[in-house]
């Protein structure tokens, strides 16, 4: 994927040139291939044609690691060609984020606007990063709270100031008493992450600030005289439990979708196959009970200690077989009706043995060995001996009675194949 969007930014560039989005995204090309060349040319190019400061700013993560001093020399340079000169606004952000100093209030520095984004997030950044947190006064805390609840900017705008929030709780909130401020910054900006994921799907960060937000009981904020600013959940009077199992199943919902687009990211990654199949398995919503088999296959395939995957596909089948014995019951008419036609031979007996039995291969009475394997199971053994039982005299399942072990071994399929409600 890497090497696709480096190819798109070359080809990009050999067209148009001249056009600022292009360069930014060769510039943003740069730490993954050597073909992009010399950022600060890319820079140059763009800032003696189109001066712009987005241009300086979006190249900053890339030139910044060559010291405060070069960067302040590219504000020297370019701050006077961009139209409104910016030298004094780009010393600051340079200083703020890619300098040597310690505890400096931005904020007393010529040419600092309180109503420029930019030059706030470089002093919020300041800071939570680079201020002795004891030091920092009840106005500076007060600030840094507002600003981080209240402000208004741009999707890269938005990244940077919800690092400067995670940073703020490690070490700021329990010395001045200022709790729960990430939960409350991703319930104040929740609207705004929303519309950005939605241009964004696949952004990983972006997922992380909104994934259960919407989903989580509403709070208040409180300002305790002994343990300072936290929140509390509102508890209603009356408690609607057909409205917290909805809402419950659509946190589930969204956090699968969430979970089906990082293993569309990262596909050979078995963290990312094992953490999709073990929350299709667990999911409330029992449609999807007897689909999660290729997300389980890839799951074993990747996984470090395939031992491990194998004893929660076992448990799974547990579920499955407990989940077939209701069928006829009237209460899941509805979800057998989406289900449809399920041989448990095939799609529940012979599977749990073949599991088995290559977890066995796997894990023999050997004590050189055991360190691979966990301590013990994570099914019920008894319930799953009775269904082994069954699998042995069944005949859909003779062959794997006397399969090689090598036989037996799961291999990867397509990720569209694992991924639930792929299109």
């Amino acid at each position: 994927m890497r090497n696709a969007a480096v190819d798109h930014a070359l080809r990009a560039r050999a067209v148009k040139p001249t056009l600022i989005p292009v360069s930014d995204a060769v510039l943003r090309m740069f730490p993954h291939d050597p073909r992009i060349g010399d950022p600060a040319q890319e820079l140059h190019t763009v800032m003696m044609r189109d001066p712009n400061w987005g241009s300086l700013l979006r190249a900053m993560p890339l030139l910044g690691r060559r010291g405060d001093e070069v960067l302040s020399a590219l504000c020297k340079i370019y701050g006077p060609l961009v139209k409104h000169d910016i030298t004094a606004k780009c010393e600051i952000y340079t200083q703020a984020y890619y300098g040597t100093g310690y505890g400096v209030d931005y904020a007393v520095r010529p040419g600092y606007d309180p109503d420029d984004l930019t030059l706030v997030i470089a002093r919020a950044h300041a800071l939570v990063n680079a201020y002795p947190a004891a030091r920092l006064t009840t106005a500076q805390v007060d600030w840094l709270e507002e600003t981080l609840l209240t402000f208004d900017g741009d999707v890269y705008q938005f990244m940077q100031m919800f690092d400067i929030a995670g940073r703020f709780s490690q070490k700021i909130s329990h010395v001045h008493s200022r709790h729960a401020i990430t939960r409350r910054f991703k319930k104040a900006h929740l609207a705004e992450a929303e519309v950005f994921l939605e241009k964004d799907p696949y952004n990983a960060k972006l997922m992380h600030i909104v994934q259960g937000v919407a989903f989580q009981p509403d709070f208040e904020v409180v300002h305790d005289s002994n343990v300072g600013v936290r929140v509390v959940d509102k508890k209603p009077e009356v408690r609607d439990l057909a409205e917290e199992r909805a809402r419950e199943l659509g946190r589930q919902l969204q956090l699968l979708e969430f979970m089906g687009r990082r293993l569309i990211l990262t596909p050979l990654a078995g963290s990312a196959c094992a953490d999709y199949a073990i929350q299709m398995s667990y999911a409330d919503d029992n449609r999807y009970i007897f689909e999660v088999e290729a997300a389980f296959e890839n799951a074993i395939a990747y996984a470090d200690r395939p031992s491990i995957m194998l004893d929660m596909y076992l448990g799974h089948k547990e579920g499955q077989a407990e989940f077939y014995a209701f069928r006829d019951h009237e209460d899941l008419q509805e979800t057998w009706d989406q289900i449809g036609e399920i041989n448990y031979a095939s799609h529940v007996l012979c599977p749990t043995l073949r599991a088995y039995l290559l977890r066995q291969a796997i894990c023999p009475k050997d004590d050189r060995v055991q360190h691979l394997c966990p301590a013990g199971p994570s099914y019920d053994e008894e319930r799953v001996a009775a269904m082994l039982d069954e699998a042995r005299a069944t005949p859909q399942c003779k062959r794997i009675v006397s399969a090689d072990p090598v036989d037996l071994m799961y291999f990867p399929v397509p990720v569209r194949q694992a991924i639930i409600g792929w299109e």
